[in-house]
This record gives C-alpha cells, sequence and structure tokens, in this order.
C-alpha cells in the first residue's frame, strides 16, 4: 500500500540495511493477483528509489506484496541507498542504471534479492538495465527480451554480481543480450594491480530460446552457467573476450571465464548455435570454458539438431567433464595452441577446421583434443594450405586426435625435399617396398611405376623456407629401370636450384 515518506521510514529502519541493499522480489505470474500495489517510475531524469515523488502513485515500493516498475522510455540513474524488499521487479522500457554508492573496501556489496526479474517482456518493447556496484539475487528466473521482436539488455559491471537458482533466458521470443564486463581493477598496499570481472550464475541457461528469438552473452568476466543451450530453437551466441587496460602505469590484463554442468550446441533442428572462445591475450590470460558435464556439437547428447560451433583461438581452452558429441551439423574451429579436453569419450562426426599462426615444417605435430577415448573421425576437414607439396595427415588416435605434416609424397627419404636421393630411394624399393621410406608415394603399399611417376612430377620440391626450380626429367620410352640406372650415375639428371627466398 502507499504510505508517506515519514511512515516509509519509519518502515525501514533496521541495523543490517545499513550494511546492503536489498531488494527482494516475488515471481510475478504468480504474485501480481495479490500485489497491493504496482509503482511505477515516473522521473524521466533519475532520482533516488526512496524519493516518494518519483514513483506513480506516490510513495515507495518496499513490501512483498508491492511492485516496481521501470517503463519510461529515457536513459537515467536510480540510486539505492538503504534495503528494499518488493513483490516484482520489470524493466519495461528505456535504459535504466541501477546505480549504488560505493563501499569500503571488503565492505559486502549492495544487494538486490528477487524471486523473477524481467527486461523487457513485452511484445515491441525495448528495455536495458545496468548494475553498477551492486549484487543481485535472483531465486527464480532472469529473462532479457522474451517479447516477440523485443530487445532487453542487462549488464554487468566489472564490480558487480548477478547471481541466480533458476534459468537464466536470452532472447525468449525476443532478443536478449548479456554483457559482463571487466576492468584493470585498483591496486592494494602498493601492488599493482588486480583486475577486476563482474560475474554472473544461474542454474540453466538458455541462449536463443524460440523460432525467431536471438540471444547473445559477451562475456569479458565470469558466468558459472549451469546447464547450457546456445541455440534452442532459436540463435544463440556466446563470446569470451580479453580485456587490456592501463592502471598505474601497468597493463591490466583478463580474460573471460565460462564454467557449467552441461552444455548443447543448436540443440534443435534449425537453430543456431556458436561459442567463440577467443579471449586470449598476448602475455596475459587465455579465455577458458569449462564443463563438469556433457557437451554436444550440433545437437543435444540424444538427438541431431540444428548448426552448431565451437570455436577457440589461439592459446585458449575447453575442458569437457563428461563426453563430447560431434553430431554433423557440428563443427569445431581450433586453432594452434588451443586445447580441447576430454575426460571421458570423444565421438566425432562433422566437421573439423584448423588454423596456423606459423609455418609448420615436416613432421610438426599440432594436437586437436585429447579424450579418454576416441571414436569416429570427423566427415569434412579443411586445413591450411602448406607450403611445396608438403601434406597433411589427421590421425585418430585411440585417447587424441592430431594433425602431422608429412614430407612431400615423392620425398622417399623424407629430408625435406625431393632430389635424386629420393629416386635412390625409389630404385632400391621397387618392386619390393611397402612403405614411405621404400619408395611408396601414393599410399598403395608398394613401389611401382606410379610412384616414380609422382617423383617425376615433385622433383626439385624443396622445404618451407625456400623456393626452388628444378629441370625434371621427361619419360621416354625406356624401361623405369633404366631411367634410374641413369639417374643414380648422374649422366642424365641435373638439377638446377634457384636462391632461396627468405
Amino acid at each position: 500500500m502507499a504510505r508517506s515518506q515519514h511512515d516509509g521510514g519509519r518502515w525501514r529502519r533496521s541495523a543490517t540495511r545499513l550494511a546492503a541493499v536489498v531488494i527482494a522480489v516475488a515471481v510475478p505470474s504468480a504474485a501480481h493477483a495479490q500485489l497491493g500495489f504496482l509503482y511505477d517510475w515516473n522521473n524521466s531524469a533519475g532520482g533516488a528509489y526512496a524519493s516518494n515523488g518519483n514513483w506513480s502513485p506516490v510513495g515507495v515500493p518496499d513490501a512483498a506484496n508491492e511492485g516496481a516498475g521501470f517503463n519510461l522510455n529515457s536513459t537515467y540513474n536510480v540510486s539505492l541507498a538503504a534495503s528494499y524488499s518488493v513483490g516484482s521487479w520489470n524493466v519495461g522500457a528505456g535504459n535504466v542504471t541501477f546505480d549504488v554508492a560505493s563501499v569500503p573496501t571488503f565492505t559486502p556489496r549492495h544487494k538486490f534479492a528477487a524471486d523473477s526479474f524481467d527486461v523487457s517482456s513485452a511484445a515491441n518493447g525495448s528495455a536495458a538495465i545496468r548494475l553498477n556496484n551492486a549484487a543481485a539475487t535472483v531465486t527464480g528466473p532472469i529473462t532479457i527480451g522474451a517479447g516477440a521482436l523485443s530487445s532487453g539488455q542487462l549488464t554487468v559491471s566489472s564490480n558487480s554480481t548477478t547471481s541466480g537458482n533458476g534459468a537464466l533466458i536470452l532472447g525468449g521470443a525476443g532478443q536478449g543480450q548479456l554483457d559482463v564486463q571487466a576492468s584493470a581493477g585498483s591496486s592494494f598496499l602498493g601492488i599493482c594491480c588486480f583486475p577486476r570481472q563482474g560475474s554472473v550464475g544461474s542454474a540453466t541457461t538458455i541462449v536463443g530460446q524460440s523460432v525467431g528469438g536471438s540471444g547473445v552473452a559477451n562475456i569479458a568476466g565470469i558466468w558459472n552457467a549451469g546447464d547450457l543451450i546456445v541455440g534452442d530453437a532459436g540463435q544463440g551466441t556466446i563470446n569470451m573476450l580479453a580485456t587490456s587496460q592501463m592502471l598505474a602505469g601497468q597493463t591490466v590484463r583478463s580474460a573471460g571465464i565460462l564454467s557449467g554442468a552441461s552444455a548443447s550446441i543448436a540443440a534443435q533442428p534449425g537453430s543456431v548455435g556458436t561459442v567463440n572462445v577467443n579471449g586470449a591475450t598476448i602475455l596475459g590470460p587465455s579465455a577458458a570454458w569449462s564443463l563438469t558435464g556433457n557437451l554436444a556439437v550440433g545437437g543435444t547428447t540424444l538427438s541431431a539438431g540444428g548448426t552448431g560451433v565451437l570455436a577457440m583461438g589461439l592459446g585458449n581452452q575447453t575442458t569437457v567433464g563428461g563426453n563430447l558429441k560431434m553430431w554433423p551439423g557440428g563443427t569445431l574451429d581450433l586453432s594452434q595452441s588451443s586445447a580441447l579436453s576430454v575426460t571421458g569419450a570423444a565421438e566425432l562426426g562433422g566437421a573439423l577446421r584448423y588454423s596456423l599462426l606459423s609455418t609448420p615444417v615436416v613432421n610438426d605435430e599440432f594436437q586437436v583434443l585429447d579424450a579418454a577415448g576416441v571414436f569416429g573421425t570427423f566427415s569434412s576437414v579443411t586445413l591450411p594450405p602448406l607450403a611445396g607439396n608438403l601434406r597433411w595427415s589427421v590421425l585418430y588416435n585411440p585417447t587424441n586426435v592430431k594433425l602431422r605434416v608429412l614430407p612431400a609424397a615423392a620425398d622417399f627419404d623424407e629430408d625435406g625435399d625431393v632430389d635424386n636421393i629420393d629416386l635412390i630411394k625409389w630404385r632400391l624399393g621397387f618392386a619390393t617396398g611397402t612403405t614411405h621410406l621404400q619408395g611408396d608415394a601414393d599410399g598403395d603399399t608398394d613401389s611401382d611405376g606410379a610412384d616414380f611417376l609422382i617423383w617425376q612430377q615433385q622433383f626439385g620440391a624443396t622445404p618451407p623456407i625456400a623456393t626452388a626450380s628444378a629441370t625434371v626429367p621427361e619419360p621416354t620410352s625406356l624401361v623405369l629401370g633404366s631411367l634410374v640406372v641413369v639417374a643414380i650415375s648422374g649422366a642424365r639428371v641435373r638439377r638446377r636450384t634457384l636462391a632461396a627466398v627468405p
């Protein structure tokens, strides 16, 4: 019910309220019929939450059977300096910042407590809220962009936290965005510097819940997403970010951290889901995604879904505590030095893409993933081109998958070039050899004329650090054995090599 400012002040007197600001909110769907009053914020210039005049009707929502709504199409700050308990909390329009006064070091942050929290729940609505220096606790669902064609955004600043025991939905039938920020922080006891990272926690998370809905999470801070679906029936994207800021003349770096139980990327047919673990910084920390349970890409652990991508940049890491399931619609898009570790089994399918920053040489290996057991293969593999006639080989080992750089097919001595010595190796293995070192260039487990023709085509190929040109023998009507004898004697075959190009 509405009360005078004097009565409201008497209602709020409590020693415990001097240490923290608490807003307790009941579930709106169940509580609206029981609410005594619904208050709407009416001051487009912003102001104090405790001011009666900022609300319609006059009064301050501060009881479990009262609701607080923020529906002005304006940008403003609402300042809080006391504790409040309300029945419903809804941001339906505008851009509002809940700004809590700074608190001393090691003093508990001001808090919001809620049973549910909605941002832009109405169709075609647009709303954004920022939590600054606040700790929000939500026992029920948090929904950002629930209404059809709506747009909602929740920003958790570097000095704020949001935790929930229910579901966090980004993009119900509309567009929802979550930004968890980080900053350089501050120095302490003369030691510089401690980065600050905002944090978010939820029991379950759905990013892109419904057809037509889309959700985006940009994580420079810390997020425990619980059981996570990225792209349920809609489109979902998670971006792990890095920050690099100056403080007290020093560079302070941090990277996003995502954790949870299990995860599905593109759960249902027609959905699109992407997780970009790309927050590594040079000489700084790497973005990390860790799961205690299973990870499915392109579906769920039980059934195929839509188009799902797990992308990992240079030096970043993903750890799966359970099993990995790659469906036909799933893609692993990995980079050199990224680490994908699976405690359980890795059941492969879908696509693998891999990128490099360095120039590989013969016998270089790059690990794609490790697991307790590897089953199946990728249906398609896209790898960067190699210099000269070097070749890629995908090694499906019992407990890992690796990429290996193989020499040119006709480099039978595997020294990085194709020359007369390789012709000698082929001749020695002719008709008896079964391996590459014995003259098998085409992998058919024998050394024959077809392998000689490959040597002829690749003659003069050199390692990646050099570019070579050569005079290549042309086939004649002579038998292959005669050609080899001539080549070994050095009387017919000469090679002209140009200067190396850096």
